[in-house]
């Protein structure tokens, strides 16, 4: 009698434990397989070395001057913080603040002490930042522009 009652336990559990099985494997990937993709302000928040910097300055549209340079690690940082605001410093000092905005476009919008609103033309993702803002002014009949480009990478604190 035992023998017979372990057997017919024995197929049952046969038959249950598969689908079992089944069933946890599934949900363990349904559960840690969910990782929520970070937004783009998720990604602009956070330190930034400003690692390379470049300056091109136009006359009526033509290259009058360009300049290249590169920042050892910690020099210059922009900091983006959650309540949109945001700080440069240099060498641990700040430089400059500013309130930013990230349209539902995802077009940033930047206002410091010194400037007025204006876009920045920008890539972001994990571990680096590009960010190039235009500027135009006119004096004595002559269209100035200067165009600058960071890059950076995000920092360790």
């Amino acid at each position: 009698m035992h023998l017979t009652l372990y057997l017919v336990i024995s197929k049952i559990m046969d038959k249950l434990i598969l689908p079992f099985s089944f069933f946890l494997v599934l949900s363990t990937l349904t559960f840690t397989g969910c990782k929520k993709d970070k937004t783009t302000k998720d990604l602009l928040i956070g330190k930034w070395n400003v690692v390379f910097e470049k300056e091109t300055r136009y006359q009526n549209n033509v290259i009058s001057n360009v300049d290249s340079w590169n920042n050892p690690p910690g020099d210059f940082v922009l900091q983006f913080f959650a309540d949109g605001t945001g700080k440069f410093y240099e060498k641990t000092l700040v430089s400059a603040s500013f309130i930013w905005e990230l349209t539902t476009e995802n077009k940033l919008f930047v206002t410091t002490d010194t400037q007025s609103r204006h876009e920045v033309v920008f890539t972001v993702n994990e571990s680096s930042i590009t960010w190039k803002e235009t500027f135009t002014y006119n004096l004595n009949g002559i269209e100035y522009k200067i165009e600058e480009y960071k890059e950076g990478t995000r920092t360790k604190s």
